[in-house]
C-alpha cells in the first residue's frame, strides 16, 4: 500500500470501516492512523486494483450496513391512516408503492491511493460512475454490498469491477473506461443476475482463454429444503434507482463468456445452480486434469428462511423493539456440508465432495488457496463460525 515492496494488511469490519496496517519489512505491522480510509462504515469486502494506471493499488469498499432493522426494529409515522418514514430514517428506509418496507444499505466507497499509504475517498456521483446509458449517477447507490472483485472482464487491459449485492439491490457490473471512470454494463450483455449474490469466482471453465464467472446465491440443493424456505426461484424485478431493470433469480449464476462482449448464464445446465447458503466460492484444478473445478463453503448461524420457525415467530404476535434482537434465536442453526464440483470439461460439473474428502459439515465462511506443502497443487484453508479452521491437503 505504501510502495516499499512488502505486503501490508487491510482489515474490514462491520461498524469499524477499514484499517490499514503497514509492514516494516520484518513482518511487524503498525496501524496507519492517518490513512484517510473510512473507519465507521459497515465494510464487508475489499477489492484492490490500480484503476487509474498510476502505479499504486486503489481500494473499493463494498459496504453492507452497520445496524439493520432486523435487529433494531423500526418506527413509522401514521397520519390519518397513511404511513410514512420518519425524517431521520429516510436515508435507510423506503415505503414501496405496494406498501412494503424496504431497508437500504450503505453506499460503497472508492479510495484512491496516493502511493504512500494514504487514500482519498472520491465521489461516486460526480461522473466517475455512470449508468449503462452514460449518465452520471444522481445519488449514491444505497445497496447491500457483500463481495466486490476487480478483474479485466472485457480483456481491454484495465480493471473492471463486479459488485455482488444482497436482497433487492441489483448486482453492479462496472466497466473501466480506461481512465479510472466506470460505466455500468448494459442488460444486452448479461440478461439477469442472482438475487442474494454472496460471492464471486472467476475462471476459464472451457479453456477458451476467456474469463467466465460464477456468482453464488443460497438456493437449497434438495427439493424438500426448497419447499421449507421463504425464497423462490421466480424472477425478481429490482425497484431501486439507477437499475437497468435486469431481473434477479434466487439461484446461482455461471456466466459463460461468449467472447463478443456478452455472457450467458449456464448454471442450471452445468449443474451448479444450487449450492445452499454459499459464502465463498473458488475455481481451482483439484485433480490436475487441466479443468478448473469449483469449491464452495456453506452454512449460516441461523436458518432465517425456515418457514416453520417463521410461523412460530408470527404466532407470538407483535414484538416490542427491545425484543426484536431475540427473534433470531428462534431460528435453528443452518449447518451444511462443504461442496466440491468436478469440471468434466464439457460445461458440466459433477458433485465430488464425498470422493475428494471435501464434505465436512458446519458453518463455513472464508476460503483461501495456496500450495502449502510445495508439492505443485493447491491446498485449501476454510474458516468456520465458532469451530476450528479446516486445512485440506490436496492429493491431486
Amino acid at each position: 500500500m505504501d510502495g516499499d515492496q512488502d505486503l501490508d494488511l487491510l482489515v474490514a469490519g462491520i461498524g469499524a470501516g477499514v484499517r490499514l496496517f503497514l509492514n516494516d519489512g520484518t513482518g511487524r505491522f503498525s496501524e496507519q492512523r492517518d490513512s484517510g480510509l473510512p473507519q465507521a462504515s459497515g465494510a464487508m469486502t475489499l477489492a484492490l486494483a490500480d484503476i487509474d494506471s498510476d502505479g499504486d493499488l486503489d481500494l473499493y469498499i463494498a459496504n453492507y450496513q452497520t445496524q439493520t432493522i432486523r435487529s433494531t426494529g423500526y418506527l413509522l409515522l401514521n397520519s390519518n391512516g397513511r404511513r410514512s418514514v420518519r425524517p431521520q430514517d429516510r436515508d435507510r428506509i423506503e415505503l414501496t408503492s405496494d406498501g412494503r418496507v424496504l431497508e437500504l444499505g450503505e453506499p460503497d466507497a472508492l479510495c484512491l491511493n496516493d502511493g504512500n499509504g494514504r487514500f482519498t475517498t472520491v465521489s461516486l456521483i460526480e461522473g466517475r460512475f455512470r449508468d449503462s446509458e452514460g449518465r452520471p449517477l444522481r445519488q449514491p447507490l444505497r445497496e447491500w454490498g457483500l463481495t466486490a472483485l476487480f478483474r479485466d472482464l472485457d480483456q481491454d487491459g484495465d480493471s473492471d469491477l463486479y459488485v455482488c449485492n444482497d436482497f433487492q439491490s441489483p448486482d453492479r457490473i462496472w466497466m473501466n473506461q480506461g481512465d479510472g471512470a466506470f460505466r455500468e454494463l448494459g442488460r444486452e450483455a448479461i440478461g439477469h443476475t442472482s438475487t442474494f449474490s454472496m460471492s464471486i469466482a472467476v475462471g476459464d471453465i472451457n479453456r477458451d482463454g476467456l474469463d467466465d464467472w460464477f456468482v453464488a446465491d443460497m438456493l437449497a440443493r434438495s427439493e424438500p429444503r426448497r419447499l421449507m424456505k421463504l425464497a423462490s426461484t421466480a424472477p425478481y424485478e429490482p425497484v431501486t434507482p439507477h437499475s437497468n431493470t435486469r431481473p434477479q433469480y434466487d439461484r446461482n449464476s455461471l456466466y459463460l463468456n461468449l467472447g463478443d462482449g456478452r455472457w450467458i448464464d449456464i448454471a442450471p445446465m452445468a449443474g451448479v445452480d444450487a449450492t445452499d447458503w454459499t459464502w465463498s466460492a473458488g475455481f481451482l484444478d483439484v485433480d490436475l486434469d487441466g479443468n478448473e473445478d469449483l469449491l464452495c463453503t456453506t452454512g449460516h448461524g441461523f436458518d432465517i428462511q425456515d418457514l416453520d420457525a417463521e410461523a412460530r415467530i408470527v404466532a407470538k404476535g407483535p414484538w416490542s423493539r427491545d425484543q426484536v434482537p431475540f427473534k433470531v434465536l428462534m431460528y435453528p442453526p443452518l449447518r451444511q456440508r462443504l461442496l466440491a464440483f468436478r469440471n468434466t470439461g464439457q460445461l458440466l460439473f459433477e458433485h465430488s465432495g464425498d470422493s475428494w474428502g471435501f464434505q465436512e459439515e458446519g458453518i463455513a465462511h472464508g476460503m483461501a488457496f495456496g500450495d502449502l506443502d510445495n508439492d505443485g497443487d493447491l491446498d485449501v484453508v476454510v474458516t468456520r463460525l465458532n469451530q476450528a479452521t479446516l486445512l485440506f491437503r490436496n492429493e491431486a
